[in-house]
């Protein structure tokens, strides 16, 4: 019996001593540099930064593909559209939404520009797609710039930030 009181009271030790006796680790964040301008009154810099947001006629340049927007205005020099995304379901079987956060962007129509329509230019043929599902019914500028309305459109730019390619999407 004296041997585990013994022992108990050995092993309690160890641990008070092995936990007072380990040095606490030092902090591990990097400290912050002291601001180098003195004429400028003193910010709070852990308040967060709000970025910068781009002007609506702020078009980016380089190649892309904007796979789903939303046309607001085309005329026979430009388009304006926001980005959006298709919706399934519901009453219309499907709705293209502008996607949260995204802005109109406007870009001009390229001079060797195509177009293309499901349904609606040349003779009818019924409903005609690509592989991707938009229309791939060649159309003439005066047609597609002649259409009440766009559904889903596709656009694609070109290395200028120009439109060389546009082609709506089947809605039932």
């Amino acid at each position: 019996m004296k041997f585990i009181k013994g022992s108990l009271l050995l092993v309690g030790a160890v641990l008070v001593l092995s936990a007072c006796g380990t040095p606490k680790a030092a902090p591990t964040s990097t400290p912050k540099p002291a601001p180098t301008s003195s004429s400028s009154p003193a910010s709070d810099s852990s308040a967060p930064k709000t970025p910068e947001k781009k002007p609506v006629d702020d078009k980016p340049k380089g190649a892309r593909t904007v796979d789903v927007a939303m046309i607001s205005s085309i005329d026979d020099g430009k388009v304006t559209w926001i980005t959006g995304k298709i919706v399934s379901g519901g009453p219309d079987n499907g709705v293209v939404q502008p996607i949260e956060g995204t802005q109109h962007e406007t870009a001009e129509l390229a001079p060797d520009v195509k177009f293309y329509h499901p349904l609606e230019c040349g003779e009818p043929k019924g409903v005609t797609l690509d592989a991707e599902g938009v229309g791939a019914l060649a159309c003439t500028r005066a047609e597609y710039l002649g259409m009440a309305s766009h559904y889903g459109t596709k656009i694609v730019l070109n290395e200028q930030g120009e439109i060389v390619m546009l082609a709506d999407r089947h809605h039932p």
